[in-house]
C-alpha cells in the first residue's frame, strides 16, 4: 500500500508516520520504482499498534524498538474502560443495554439504525446519565475495540460523526437559556483535531448554567486569545489528548506560554484531558492560575465552586 492508503487506515497522518521511519526506525518501508514508500500488511499492522499505545498516553520513543509481540502484551494489558465513576458507578442499569445496543449496530455496519438508537438514548435519559453513562462508556468500548482489532478506523469515525451531530445539539438546546451566564470558552490546541472531550465538557457546563462559547479544534494560540478577548470569557477549557507530537502545530511548552501571553488577564485557563494529566504536557509555571483537569467529575466541581464564589 502507499503511504496515502496507510494514513487513513491507522489514522496517522503522512508526515507522522515518515517521522516515526526516520526519527526513530519503527519501520522501514520498500521503495517502489518510483521512489515512493510501499507499505506490506505487516507494516501498517505494527503503526496501528503503536498508534494505538501512543493514543493511550505511551511514548513512540520508548516503545518504537519493542517486537510486535511486546507491543501487543502491552495494549491488551490496558483496561477496555475507565474506572467508574462515583456518579456512573449508580446509573441505571438500563443504560448498558442502550449502550450495548449501538456497538452491535456498529458491528454489523448497520449505520442507519445508529442514528435513531442515539437519539433515542439521548431523550430517555437525564443530560448527565447520557453524558456519564451512554457517551463516555460507548467512545471507550469502541476506541478499545479498534485498538485490538475487533472495529475499523472507519467504524470509530461513523459512529464519531453520528454521536457529534448529537452532542451538538444537545449543547444548542442546553445553551439556548444561558445566554446572560458565566461565559466559558472551549478548544483544542492547533494539531489535536479531537473535540470529543470538549463537546462534552460543553454540555456539562450548559446543563451547569454556563454560557458555552464552543470555539471548536485545531485553534492556534493566537486566534484562540483573540477571540476569547472579543467574548469576554471568564474561563478558557482547553481539551488536550496524547495525539503524536509530530501532529502539533507547535510544541506543548511553546503553544501553552502563547496562550498565557496573549489572554485576557482575567480570563482562567484550565486544561483538560489525558495529554494534560500523566500525559506529555509538561507543568509550566504560567502568569495567571491554571487548573489541571482529570475528569468531568471535576470540571463540574469546579464550574460549580466558582459560581458559588461569584455569587458570594
Amino acid at each position: 500500500m502507499n503511504i496515502q492508503a496507510v494514513a487513513r487506515l491507522v489514522g496517522l497522518n503522512e508526515h507522522t508516520i515518515r517521522a516515526w521511519e526516520k526519527r526513530y526506525g519503527a519501520i522501514s518501508p520498500e521503495r517502489a520504482d518510483s521512489g515512493r514508500r510501499t507499505y506490506t500488511i505487516a507494516e501498517t499492522e505494527r503503526l496501528q499498534l503503536l498508534a494505538s499505545l501512543v493514543r493511550r498516553g505511551h511514548s513512540i520513543g520508548t516503545i518504537a524498538s519493542l517486537a510486535n509481540s511486546k507491543l501487543e502484551h502491552l495494549l491488551h494489558s490496558l483496561q477496555p474502560e475507565a474506572p467508574q465513576s462515583s456518579h456512573s458507578a449508580g446509573l441505571s442499569a438500563e443504560i448498558q443495554p442502550a449502550t450495548r445496543a449501538i456497538v452491535a449496530s456498529l458491528h454489523r455496519f448497520d449505520l442507519d439504525a445508529m442514528v435513531p438508537q442515539i437519539a433515542k438514548a439521548a431523550l430517555r435519559f437525564d443530560v448527565r446519565s447520557f453524558v456519564y453513562g451512554v457517551a463516555l462508556p460507548l467512545m471507550r468500548e469502541v476506541g478499545f475495540q479498534v485498538d485490538s482489532g475487533k472495529l475499523l478506523i472507519a467504524q470509530e469515525h461513523a459512529l464519531s460523526i453520528m454521536l457529534r451531530d448529537q452532542l451538538g445539539q444537545m449543547l444548542k438546546v442546553l445553551n439556548a437559556d444561558n445566554q446572560e451566564g458565566r461565559r466559558i470558552a472551549l478548544a483544542t490546541p492547533g494539531g489535536d483535531i479531537h473535540e470529543f472531550g470538549i463537546m462534552l465538557s460543553g454540555i456539562l457546563a450548559a446543563e451547569n448554567g454556563w454560557s458555552v462559547q464552543y470555539l471548536g479544534p485545531n485553534l492556534p494560540p493566537e486566534e484562540l486569545a483573540q477571540a476569547c478577548q472579543k467574548l469576554g470569557v471568564e474561563v478558557v477549557l482547553l481539551g488536550t489528548t496524547p495525539i503524536p507530537i509530530e501532529e502539533l502545530k507547535m510544541p506543548w511548552s511553546d503553544y501553552l506560554k502563547s496562550l498565557d501571553s496573549q489572554l485576557p488577564a482575567e480570563a482562567a485557563l484550565w486544561i483538560g484531558g489525558a495529554a494534560a494529566m500523566g500525559g506529555p504536557m509538561p507543568r509550566l509555571r504560567l502568569r495567571r492560575g491554571t487548573q489541571w483537569i482529570g475528569s468531568l467529575e471535576a470540571l463540574e466541581s469546579l464550574l460549580a465552586a466558582k459560581e458559588k464564589r461569584g455569587r458570594s
